[in-house]
């Protein structure tokens, strides 16, 4: 059987088609499994350049000439008709061009023994981010510190009014490294520029569980009790 790729680029003319459905989610919902969408030929450009992989194209009926700009590979082409273009885009002057791409799977795993300082970044910036430049490390390492400073400033202030989170380290300590996991993993990371909302796998939670009460939460309630006055 043939591939999109090889069966060459098929014309859409409904708004129901299920493609045109997803892409229309993913621009206006912001729902991005198992893709994302991204608008213009710039940001595909860049997606493309960035190490993602097209799933989908979408080009309005008259904009063919965009997709010379483009290495499609093996991703699905589609020549759509301007009112169906039109509904599934947000822009106020679409530029003729769409695509679904796949993203990079982000797990915990992923984090801890590839290249954190740049899923930080990317919690910024978005995907892109996992693929950047030495800018990209630094804006890691600053937002990093950032993340860490404020974490420990939010402990020491509490303890200044809870007196019981400088008498008892060890339990507040290990508390407070799951509750920073669960706001960070949970909230922070599902609206972040990452978008990351799961599935989540037993073993990675686990795993950030215990790394944030042993790596954040004890140092941070033990650096509390020595230093704080």
């Amino acid at each position: 059987m043939k591939s999109a790729a090889e069966r060459g680029p098929r014309r859409v003319e409904s708004r129901q088609n299920s493609r045109i459905k997803e892409l229309r989610a993913a621009l206006v919902r912001g729902v991005r499994a198992p893709h994302i969408a991204v608008e213009g030929l710039h940001l595909i450009e860049e997606a493309v350049k960035s190490g993602l992989k097209l799933h989908t194209v979408f080009v309005r009926s008259g904009n063919e000439g965009l997709l010379e700009h483009l290495e499609l590979g093996d991703a699905e082409v589609l020549i759509v008709t301007e009112d169906v273009f039109l509904s599934a885009t947000t822009t106020e002057h679409p530029q003729g061009i769409a695509a679904l791409v796949e993203a990079p799977e982000f797990t915990l795993h992923a984090m801890l023994h590839g290249t954190p300082l740049v899923v930080i970044a990317a919690g910024l910036l978005g995907r892109g981010a996992l693929h950047g430049s030495s800018a990209t490390y630094v804006l890691g390492v600053l937002l990093h510190f950032f993340i860490a400073f404020s974490v420990t400033a939010i402990y020491y202030a509490a303890s200044r009014r809870l007196v019981f989170l400088k008498e008892h380290p060890l339990v507040c300590g290990l508390f407070y490294g799951i509750a920073v996991e669960l706001v960070m993993g949970y909230i922070v990371l599902p609206l972040s520029a990452l978008h990351d909302r799961g599935p989540y796998e037993l073993h990675d939670v686990l795993q950030g569980l215990v790394v944030h009460m042993v790596v954040v939460g004890l140092p941070i309630s033990y650096s509390v009790r020595r230093f704080g006055r």
